[in-house]
Protein backbone atom coordinates (compact mmCIF):
# COMPACT_ATOMS: atom_id res chain seq x y z
CA UNK A 1 0.00 0.00 0.00
CA UNK A 2 2.57 2.52 1.03
CA UNK A 3 5.91 2.56 -0.74
CA UNK A 4 8.94 0.78 -2.06
CA UNK A 5 12.13 1.76 -0.33
CA UNK A 6 14.46 1.65 -3.31
CA UNK A 7 12.03 2.73 -6.02
CA UNK A 8 13.70 5.19 -8.38
CA UNK A 9 10.66 6.02 -10.46
CA UNK A 10 8.28 8.75 -11.33
CA UNK A 11 7.80 12.38 -10.86
CA UNK A 12 4.44 13.45 -9.51
CA UNK A 13 3.48 16.76 -7.92
CA UNK A 14 5.55 19.92 -8.17
CA UNK A 15 5.40 22.89 -5.83
CA UNK A 16 7.37 25.93 -6.93
CA UNK A 17 9.12 28.17 -4.41
CA UNK A 18 10.68 31.11 -6.22
CA UNK A 19 12.44 29.55 -9.20
CA UNK A 20 13.16 26.27 -7.43
CA UNK A 21 10.91 23.27 -8.02
CA UNK A 22 10.33 20.91 -5.12
CA UNK A 23 9.34 17.45 -6.24
CA UNK A 24 7.28 14.85 -4.46
CA UNK A 25 6.92 11.48 -6.11
CA UNK A 26 7.10 7.70 -5.71
CA UNK A 27 5.89 4.67 -7.60
CA UNK A 28 4.60 1.67 -5.70
CA UNK A 29 5.25 -1.37 -7.82
CA UNK A 30 8.31 -1.06 -10.04
CA UNK A 31 11.98 -1.74 -9.47
CA UNK A 32 14.22 -0.29 -12.20
CA UNK A 33 17.95 -0.52 -12.18
CA UNK A 34 20.21 2.35 -11.19
CA UNK A 35 23.82 3.41 -11.82
CA UNK A 36 26.56 2.17 -9.46
CA UNK A 37 26.25 3.41 -5.91
CA UNK A 38 28.78 5.69 -4.27
CA UNK A 39 29.99 4.74 -0.79
CA UNK A 40 32.17 7.11 1.21
CA UNK A 41 33.67 7.03 4.70
CA UNK A 42 32.65 9.69 7.19
CA UNK A 43 34.06 12.14 9.67
CA UNK A 44 32.88 15.47 10.98
CA UNK A 45 33.33 18.22 8.42
CA UNK A 46 33.98 21.95 8.23
CA UNK A 47 30.58 23.65 8.15
CA UNK A 48 31.64 27.05 6.85
CA UNK A 49 31.70 30.56 8.27
CA UNK A 50 27.92 30.76 8.61
CA UNK A 51 28.07 28.24 11.43
CA UNK A 52 30.75 29.88 13.58
CA UNK A 53 29.94 30.62 17.21
CA UNK A 54 31.47 33.68 18.95
CA UNK A 55 31.70 32.05 22.39
CA UNK A 56 33.22 28.92 20.89
CA UNK A 57 35.76 30.87 18.84
CA UNK A 58 36.79 32.94 21.87
CA UNK A 59 37.38 29.83 23.99
CA UNK A 60 39.12 28.09 21.08
CA UNK A 61 41.45 31.05 20.55
CA UNK A 62 42.37 31.29 24.22
CA UNK A 63 42.87 27.61 24.98
CA UNK A 64 43.97 25.89 21.79
CA UNK A 65 44.60 28.18 18.84
CA UNK A 66 47.05 30.68 20.35
CA UNK A 67 49.01 28.51 22.84
CA UNK A 68 49.21 25.26 20.86
CA UNK A 69 48.20 25.38 17.20
CA UNK A 70 49.92 28.63 16.26
CA UNK A 71 52.93 27.78 18.39
CA UNK A 72 53.52 24.18 17.36
CA UNK A 73 51.61 23.28 14.20
CA UNK A 74 52.07 26.01 11.59
CA UNK A 75 55.07 24.36 9.92
CA UNK A 76 52.80 21.73 8.38
CA UNK A 77 49.29 23.04 9.02
CA UNK A 78 49.43 26.67 7.89
CA UNK A 79 47.68 27.85 4.74
CA UNK A 80 50.19 26.32 2.32
CA UNK A 81 51.49 23.57 4.54
CA UNK A 82 51.69 19.89 3.72
CA UNK A 83 48.89 18.95 6.11
CA UNK A 84 45.28 20.05 6.60
CA UNK A 85 45.19 23.84 7.23
CA UNK A 86 43.81 23.80 10.76
CA UNK A 87 46.35 26.24 12.19
CA UNK A 88 46.21 29.13 9.75
CA UNK A 89 46.23 32.86 10.44
CA UNK A 90 42.47 32.81 9.79
CA UNK A 91 41.16 31.88 13.23
CA UNK A 92 37.61 31.28 11.96
CA UNK A 93 38.76 28.82 9.31
CA UNK A 94 41.05 27.08 11.80
CA UNK A 95 38.22 26.85 14.33
CA UNK A 96 35.83 25.32 11.82
CA UNK A 97 38.33 22.78 10.53
CA UNK A 98 39.81 21.69 13.87
CA UNK A 99 36.29 20.90 15.11
CA UNK A 100 36.27 18.04 12.62
CA UNK A 101 39.03 16.43 14.69
CA UNK A 102 37.23 16.72 18.02
CA UNK A 103 34.52 14.66 19.69
CA UNK A 104 33.34 16.80 22.58
CA UNK A 105 31.27 13.93 23.97
CA UNK A 106 34.44 11.85 24.49
CA UNK A 107 37.40 14.19 24.20
CA UNK A 108 40.04 11.57 24.97
CA UNK A 109 38.96 9.64 21.87
CA UNK A 110 39.16 12.66 19.56
CA UNK A 111 41.17 12.27 16.39
CA UNK A 112 43.42 15.19 17.29
CA UNK A 113 44.29 13.52 20.60
CA UNK A 114 45.22 10.31 18.80
CA UNK A 115 47.45 12.33 16.46
CA UNK A 116 49.22 13.89 19.44
CA UNK A 117 49.54 10.49 21.10
CA UNK A 118 51.29 9.09 18.01
CA UNK A 119 53.55 12.16 17.76
CA UNK A 120 52.89 12.17 14.05
CA UNK A 121 55.04 15.28 13.52
CA UNK A 122 58.21 13.24 14.05
CA UNK A 123 57.59 11.55 10.71
CA UNK A 124 58.09 14.92 9.03
CA UNK A 125 60.47 16.78 11.32
CA UNK A 126 62.38 14.78 13.95
CA UNK A 127 63.31 18.03 15.70
CA UNK A 128 59.72 19.22 16.16
CA UNK A 129 58.51 19.31 19.77
CA UNK A 130 54.75 19.19 19.25
CA UNK A 131 52.68 19.00 22.42
CA UNK A 132 51.55 16.42 24.96
CA UNK A 133 48.36 14.43 25.33
CA UNK A 134 47.67 16.01 28.71
CA UNK A 135 48.06 19.54 27.38
CA UNK A 136 45.91 18.82 24.33
CA UNK A 137 43.18 17.11 26.35
CA UNK A 138 43.07 19.97 28.86
CA UNK A 139 42.97 22.55 26.06
CA UNK A 140 40.04 20.80 24.39
CA UNK A 141 38.12 20.46 27.66
CA UNK A 142 38.67 24.12 28.52
CA UNK A 143 37.62 25.13 25.03
CA UNK A 144 34.36 23.26 25.53
CA UNK A 145 33.72 24.36 29.12
CA UNK A 146 34.52 28.03 28.52
CA UNK A 147 32.42 28.58 25.41
CA UNK A 148 31.92 25.75 22.93
CA UNK A 149 29.25 24.06 25.01
CA UNK A 150 26.94 27.00 24.28
CA UNK A 151 27.30 26.53 20.51
CA UNK A 152 24.37 24.77 18.82
CA UNK A 153 26.58 22.83 16.39
CA UNK A 154 29.22 21.62 18.83
CA UNK A 155 27.64 18.21 19.18
CA UNK A 156 25.89 17.91 15.81
CA UNK A 157 27.47 14.98 13.99
CA UNK A 158 28.15 15.68 10.34
CA UNK A 159 29.46 13.37 7.67
CA UNK A 160 32.53 13.88 5.55
CA UNK A 161 32.21 15.64 2.25
CA UNK A 162 32.03 13.55 -0.90
CA UNK A 163 32.30 14.82 -4.44
CA UNK A 164 29.01 14.89 -6.27
CA UNK A 165 29.35 12.19 -8.95
CA UNK A 166 29.88 13.51 -12.46
CA UNK A 167 27.76 10.74 -13.95
CA UNK A 168 24.51 11.45 -12.12
CA UNK A 169 21.38 10.42 -14.01
CA UNK A 170 19.79 13.48 -15.59
CA UNK A 171 16.07 14.29 -15.43
CA UNK A 172 13.79 13.38 -17.22
CA UNK A 173 15.60 10.07 -16.85
CA UNK A 174 13.81 8.62 -13.83
CA UNK A 175 16.84 6.89 -12.33
CA UNK A 176 18.83 8.04 -9.31
CA UNK A 177 22.28 7.24 -7.99
CA UNK A 178 22.53 6.11 -4.37
CA UNK A 179 25.16 7.77 -2.17
CA UNK A 180 25.98 6.03 1.11
CA UNK A 181 28.07 7.34 3.98
CA UNK A 182 29.59 4.89 6.45
CA UNK A 183 29.58 6.75 9.77
CA UNK A 184 31.97 4.71 11.94
CA UNK A 185 34.54 7.49 12.24
CA UNK A 186 32.05 9.90 13.82
CA UNK A 187 32.72 8.16 17.15
CA UNK A 188 32.22 4.87 18.92
CA UNK A 189 28.45 5.38 19.14
CA UNK A 190 28.27 5.46 15.32
CA UNK A 191 30.22 2.29 14.60
CA UNK A 192 28.04 0.17 12.32
CA UNK A 193 25.86 3.08 11.20
CA UNK A 194 25.22 4.21 7.62
CA UNK A 195 23.23 6.92 5.88
CA UNK A 196 21.97 6.78 2.32
CA UNK A 197 20.27 9.13 -0.12
CA UNK A 198 19.31 8.98 -3.81
CA UNK A 199 20.45 11.76 -6.14
CA UNK A 200 20.08 12.93 -9.74
CA UNK A 201 20.86 16.01 -11.81
CA UNK A 202 17.50 17.76 -11.94
CA UNK A 203 18.10 20.92 -14.00
CA UNK A 204 20.95 21.73 -16.33
CA UNK A 205 22.49 25.18 -16.19
CA UNK A 206 21.25 27.76 -18.69
CA UNK A 207 21.96 31.40 -19.41
CA UNK A 208 19.27 32.41 -16.92
CA UNK A 209 19.12 29.64 -14.30
CA UNK A 210 21.70 27.62 -12.36
CA UNK A 211 21.89 23.85 -12.45
CA UNK A 212 20.22 21.93 -9.63
CA UNK A 213 20.37 18.52 -7.98
CA UNK A 214 17.41 16.54 -6.69
CA UNK A 215 17.71 14.24 -3.68
CA UNK A 216 15.19 11.83 -2.19
CA UNK A 217 14.69 8.90 0.16
CA UNK A 218 16.97 9.65 3.15
CA UNK A 219 17.59 6.42 5.07
CA UNK A 220 19.55 5.65 8.24
CA UNK A 221 20.60 2.17 9.33
CA UNK A 222 22.59 1.14 12.39
CA UNK A 223 23.80 -1.86 14.36
CA UNK A 224 22.31 -0.15 17.41
CA UNK A 225 18.79 -1.34 18.31
CA UNK A 226 17.14 2.06 17.97
CA UNK A 227 17.76 5.57 16.64
CA UNK A 228 16.01 8.91 17.15
CA UNK A 229 16.55 11.57 14.48
CA UNK A 230 15.23 15.10 14.83
CA UNK A 231 16.33 16.39 11.45
CA UNK A 232 18.76 16.18 8.55
CA UNK A 233 20.65 19.08 6.98
CA UNK A 234 22.50 18.92 3.66
CA UNK A 235 25.66 20.95 3.11
CA UNK A 236 26.90 21.68 -0.39
CA UNK A 237 30.51 22.85 -0.32
CA UNK A 238 30.23 23.40 3.44
CA UNK A 239 27.22 25.70 3.07
CA UNK A 240 23.52 25.40 3.79
CA UNK A 241 21.01 26.60 1.23
CA UNK A 242 17.82 28.21 2.48
CA UNK A 243 15.75 26.13 0.08
CA UNK A 244 17.19 22.79 1.25
CA UNK A 245 15.38 22.38 4.57
CA UNK A 246 12.74 19.80 3.60
CA UNK A 247 14.35 17.25 5.94
CA UNK A 248 15.16 19.66 8.76
CA UNK A 249 12.33 18.36 10.97
CA UNK A 250 11.83 14.61 10.65
CA UNK A 251 11.22 13.64 14.28
CA UNK A 252 11.50 9.90 13.70
CA UNK A 253 12.19 6.92 15.96
CA UNK A 254 13.39 3.88 14.04
CA UNK A 255 15.00 0.52 14.58
CA UNK A 256 18.61 -0.10 13.65
CA UNK A 257 17.93 -2.59 10.82
CA UNK A 258 21.52 -3.58 10.03
CA UNK A 259 21.60 -6.54 12.42
CA UNK A 260 18.43 -7.98 10.88
CA UNK A 261 19.71 -7.36 7.35
CA UNK A 262 22.95 -9.20 8.10
CA UNK A 263 21.01 -12.14 9.50
CA UNK A 264 18.99 -12.46 6.29
CA UNK A 265 21.66 -11.39 3.84
CA UNK A 266 19.60 -8.41 2.69
CA UNK A 267 20.92 -4.97 1.85
CA UNK A 268 21.10 -2.93 5.06
CA UNK A 269 18.60 -0.39 3.68
CA UNK A 270 16.06 -2.93 2.50
CA UNK A 271 13.80 -2.52 5.51
CA UNK A 272 15.12 0.78 6.88
CA UNK A 273 12.28 3.28 6.47
CA UNK A 274 12.45 6.35 4.29
CA UNK A 275 12.73 9.23 6.76
CA UNK A 276 10.92 11.79 4.63
CA UNK A 277 8.70 11.58 1.54
CA UNK A 278 9.86 15.01 0.42
CA UNK A 279 12.52 15.76 -2.15
CA UNK A 280 15.32 18.27 -1.65
CA UNK A 281 16.56 20.60 -4.38
CA UNK A 282 20.12 21.91 -4.14
CA UNK A 283 21.33 24.59 -6.54
CA UNK A 284 24.67 23.69 -8.06
CA UNK A 285 27.33 25.79 -6.36
CA UNK A 286 30.12 25.48 -8.91
CA UNK A 287 30.32 24.02 -12.43
CA UNK A 288 32.43 21.06 -11.31
CA UNK A 289 33.64 19.66 -8.02
CA UNK A 290 30.65 20.26 -5.74
CA UNK A 291 30.94 18.32 -2.46
CA UNK A 292 28.06 17.05 -0.36
CA UNK A 293 27.84 16.26 3.34
CA UNK A 294 24.99 15.54 5.73
CA UNK A 295 24.41 16.56 9.35
CA UNK A 296 22.05 15.02 11.90
CA UNK A 297 20.26 17.07 14.53
CA UNK A 298 18.72 15.58 17.64
CA UNK A 299 20.27 12.19 16.93
CA UNK A 300 20.32 9.66 19.77
CA UNK A 301 20.93 5.93 19.89
CA UNK A 302 18.26 4.20 21.95
CA UNK A 303 16.76 0.88 22.86
CA UNK A 304 14.64 -0.80 20.22
CA UNK A 305 11.45 1.21 19.64
CA UNK A 306 8.21 -0.59 20.42
CA UNK A 307 4.56 0.11 19.77
CA UNK A 308 3.17 1.70 22.95
CA UNK A 309 -0.46 2.15 21.93
CA UNK A 310 -1.26 -1.14 20.23
CA UNK A 311 -4.93 -1.05 21.23
CA UNK A 312 -5.40 2.36 19.58
CA UNK A 313 -3.56 1.18 16.49
CA UNK A 314 -5.77 -1.91 16.28
CA UNK A 315 -8.92 0.13 16.72
CA UNK A 316 -8.20 3.14 14.48
CA UNK A 317 -5.31 2.49 12.07
CA UNK A 318 -5.15 -1.20 11.30
CA UNK A 319 -8.78 -1.43 10.08
CA UNK A 320 -8.03 1.23 7.45
CA UNK A 321 -4.96 -0.71 6.28
CA UNK A 322 -7.12 -3.82 6.02
CA UNK A 323 -10.05 -2.09 4.32
CA UNK A 324 -7.77 -0.76 1.62
CA UNK A 325 -6.26 -4.21 0.99
CA UNK A 326 -2.71 -3.00 1.48
CA UNK A 327 -1.55 -6.58 1.83
CA UNK A 328 -2.25 -7.15 -1.88
CA UNK A 329 1.02 -5.38 -2.65
CA UNK A 330 2.63 -5.48 0.75
CA UNK A 331 3.19 -9.13 1.53
CA UNK A 332 6.04 -11.46 0.69
CA UNK A 333 3.62 -13.65 -1.24
CA UNK A 334 2.25 -10.80 -3.36
CA UNK A 335 2.14 -11.36 -7.11
CA UNK A 336 0.84 -7.85 -7.83
CA UNK A 337 4.00 -5.91 -7.06
CA UNK A 338 7.67 -6.44 -7.71
CA UNK A 339 9.04 -6.93 -4.24
CA UNK A 340 6.84 -4.40 -2.45
CA UNK A 341 6.39 -6.76 0.48
CA UNK A 342 10.13 -7.08 0.86
CA UNK A 343 10.31 -3.43 1.90
CA UNK A 344 7.04 -3.10 3.79
CA UNK A 345 5.26 -6.33 4.67
CA UNK A 346 1.78 -6.14 6.22
CA UNK A 347 1.24 -9.89 6.36
CA UNK A 348 2.50 -9.76 9.95
CA UNK A 349 1.20 -9.75 13.51
CA UNK A 350 -0.60 -6.62 14.69
CA UNK A 351 2.23 -5.48 16.95
CA UNK A 352 4.72 -5.74 14.06
CA UNK A 353 2.43 -3.75 11.76
CA UNK A 354 2.11 -1.17 14.52
CA UNK A 355 5.90 -0.92 14.77
CA UNK A 356 6.18 -0.49 10.99
CA UNK A 357 3.74 2.42 11.08
CA UNK A 358 5.49 3.90 14.11
CA UNK A 359 8.87 3.96 12.35
CA UNK A 360 7.32 5.97 9.55
CA UNK A 361 5.76 8.61 11.81
CA UNK A 362 6.66 12.22 12.53
CA UNK A 363 6.06 12.58 16.27
CA UNK A 364 5.89 16.37 16.24
CA UNK A 365 3.93 16.87 13.02
CA UNK A 366 1.86 13.70 12.44
CA UNK A 367 0.47 15.00 9.13
CA UNK A 368 4.05 15.02 7.77
CA UNK A 369 4.53 11.32 8.52
CA UNK A 370 5.89 9.23 5.67
CA UNK A 371 3.32 6.52 6.40
CA UNK A 372 0.40 8.95 6.33
CA UNK A 373 1.47 10.97 3.27
CA UNK A 374 2.43 8.01 1.11
CA UNK A 375 -0.44 5.76 2.04
CA UNK A 376 -3.46 7.98 2.55
CA UNK A 377 -3.17 11.18 0.54
CA UNK A 378 -3.07 11.93 -3.15
CA UNK A 379 -0.02 14.17 -2.84
CA UNK A 380 2.31 11.41 -3.99
CA UNK A 381 2.40 8.91 -6.80
CA UNK A 382 0.95 6.00 -4.87
CA UNK A 383 -2.46 4.40 -5.38
CA UNK A 384 -4.77 6.54 -3.23
CA UNK A 385 -6.78 5.11 -0.37
CA UNK A 386 -10.33 4.21 -1.34
CA UNK A 387 -12.01 3.41 1.94
CA UNK A 388 -10.90 6.26 4.16
CA UNK A 389 -13.02 7.32 7.15
CA UNK A 390 -13.63 11.05 7.49
CA UNK A 391 -12.07 10.88 10.95
CA UNK A 392 -8.87 9.19 9.82
CA UNK A 393 -6.63 12.27 9.71
CA UNK A 394 -7.48 13.03 13.33
CA UNK A 395 -7.34 9.35 14.29
CA UNK A 396 -3.85 9.16 12.85
CA UNK A 397 -2.69 12.27 14.71
CA UNK A 398 -4.17 10.99 17.95
CA UNK A 399 -2.45 7.63 17.61
CA UNK A 400 0.94 9.18 16.81
CA UNK A 401 0.68 11.47 19.81
CA UNK A 402 -0.32 8.57 22.04
CA UNK A 403 2.90 6.79 21.05
CA UNK A 404 5.00 9.43 22.80
CA UNK A 405 2.64 10.27 25.65
CA UNK A 406 4.12 9.72 29.15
Amino acid sequence: MFFKLQNKNKLSSVATIGSVAFILGFSACTKPTSPPDVIVPAASVFRGADDTCPDGIAAFTKNLYTPILRQNCVECHDENGAGPPHSTADVNASYALIKTYVDFAQIDKSRIVSRVKSQHWLNYNPKATGTTVDLMTAALQNWFDQGEKSCPNSTTPQSSMTLVPTNLPVYPDDHFMTLTWKLDSLGSAFVGSQFSVDMQMFVAASSTTPAAYRLKQPRFASMKPGVKIGGIQLYLNQKLQVTSNAWATINAEIGGHIAAAKATGDDVFTTAPILSPRHVILLQDQPTGDSLSVAFTGLQFTTAPTCKSLATFQAKILPVIQQNSCVICHSLASQNAIGAGQFLNFAVADDVACALARERSDFVHPANSVFFLLGFTEALDHPPAINLPASFTQDWANWVKSEIAP
